[in-house]
């Protein structure tokens, strides 16, 4: 008797056969750099916010082109965008700072009474 040619072979001691059976396409990864710029964005609102504010930016740009490159490989361009969003926000706010600072000096010592030290 012949068995039959249709039916699932029998692998003895090994459902898979010899090896391990693929697994698939790995997932893509998120970007280090999308990453760390939205922590460095996020941060310079409360701890550096200059310093920090520049670091987002450039690490945003970084990550786009990184991610842009992966050809679907790597994800976080969400996170790299609202990394240099925030921070360019962040550039923004702190110019506006400074030259309110500059403006408030100027218009005191146009002031009279005023004594420089």
């Amino acid at each position: 008797m012949y068995p039959n040619p249709y039916a699932a072979p029998y692998y003895y001691g090994q459902p898979y056969g010899y090896g391990q059976p693929y697994a698939g396409p790995m997932p893509p990864s998120t970007n280090g750099l999308a990453i760390a710029s939205l922590i460095c964005s996020i941060g310079s609102f409360v701890v550096l916010p200059g310093i920090a504010a520049v670091l987002g930016v450039i690490f945003g740009h970084f990550a786009l082109g990184q991610i842009r490159a992966s050809q679907g490989r790597e994800e976080g361009r969400g996170m790299a965008i609202a990394g240099v969003i925030l921070g360019y926000a962040n550039l923004a706010l702190c110019v506006l700072i400074v030259a309110l600072v500059f403006l408030i000096v100027a218009v005191a010592r146009q002031q009279p009474g005023f004594q420089p030290q």
